[in-house]
């Protein structure tokens, strides 16, 4: 019984480690994540640069491949016997998920302003683009405008 005991405990030493690796490379991936996007922001401050959006491609790539890495810490965590250790890891994949979210949210918002950074005025660009709209437009506003005069 002994022996089995004693791989019983070197398994889960393997896990912890495996979750240490992979918690290396989740801080590492979110650093890598974090400059990109703020690289793709700053390009988006300055209108010069023309930002493939392969760029947040890239990034919402590496956010997904991390969740599932941040997954994978948690399955580990299962198998680790010692459960003070593994609660260690508790607040550690919390942070990992709360930062990934936080990226998320920067992201959409990187790939709306890419989306709109060449039209600023966007809502009256898109109703000029549109001309039907445009006029629906119009007609709006002068009836607004009769109404009122009405009143």
């Amino acid at each position: 019984s002994h022996s089995l005991h004693h791989t019983c405990c070197t398994m889960s030493s393997i896990a912890i480690r495996e979750v240490e690796n992979i918690d290396r490379e989740v801080k590492r991936l979110l650093k890598e994540i974090d400059e990109q996007l703020q690289r793709i922001e700053n390009g988006l401050a300055s209108s010069s640069v023309d930002l493939p959006l392969s760029a947040s491609q890239q990034v919402s790539e590496k956010i997904e491949y991390v969740k599932t890495r941040i997954k994978t810490m948690e399955i580990e965590l299962q198998t680790v016997a010692n459960r003070e250790t593994a609660r260690k890891f508790k607040p550690v994949i919390r942070d990992h998920r709360a930062r990934l979210k936080e990226f998320e949210q920067n992201l959409q918002w990187t790939q709306h302003a890419a989306g709109d950074a060449d039209v600023a005025e966007y809502e009256e660009e898109d109703l000029l683009n549109n001309e039907d709209n445009a006029i629906a437009y119009g007609r709006k506003l002068q009836n607004e405008t009769s109404n009122a005069a009405d009143r």
